[in-house]
């Protein structure tokens, strides 16, 4: 059975993400804990749309309940062409939503798992405002 861990996506402004990094360094330097988080942050609600397109949400639940073992089967099990399932991997593992394992068989094989089965989405509403309505 596969642990929770949800994951959270955050819209926030650059400029709040950079302060949050300066104290997160400041804290750093001073030989202080920072507590480990899994989140994404995001400058806009369609940067998080581009990330859950329908597409890449439907390859972590096919590769959570399957559990494929190659990308040619998750690209069969989705029925899409492998070269975009690739694509779609590779993206999602740069930013920490999947581990793709090299692992060699009769050929070198890309295995995709991933370690949670929850993703949360945090949207502040002012931030949805226009600068001019706040």
């Amino acid at each position: 059975m596969l642990k929770t861990i949800p994951i959270e996506i955050e819209v926030k402004s650059l400029e709040e993400v950079g302060r949050e990094m300066d104290e997160i360094v400041a804290k750093l330097k001073k030989g202080e804990d920072v507590k480990k988080t899994n989140k994404i942050v995001v400058p806009s609600l369609d940067v998080a749309r581009k990330i859950l397109s329908p597409e890449r949400l439907r390859l972590l639940a096919v590769i959570e309940e399957k559990h494929p073992k190659s990308t040619y089967q998750l690209a069969a099990l989705v029925q899409r062409d492998r070269r975009n399932v690739v694509k779609d991997l590779d993206y999602l593992a740069s930013i920490g939503l999947v581990k793709l394992s090299k692992e060699k068989r009769a050929r070198k094989m890309t295995i995709p798992t991933i370690d949670f089965n929850k993703i949360n989405i945090c949207i502040d509403l002012r931030r949805l405002l226009a600068p001019s309505i706040n």
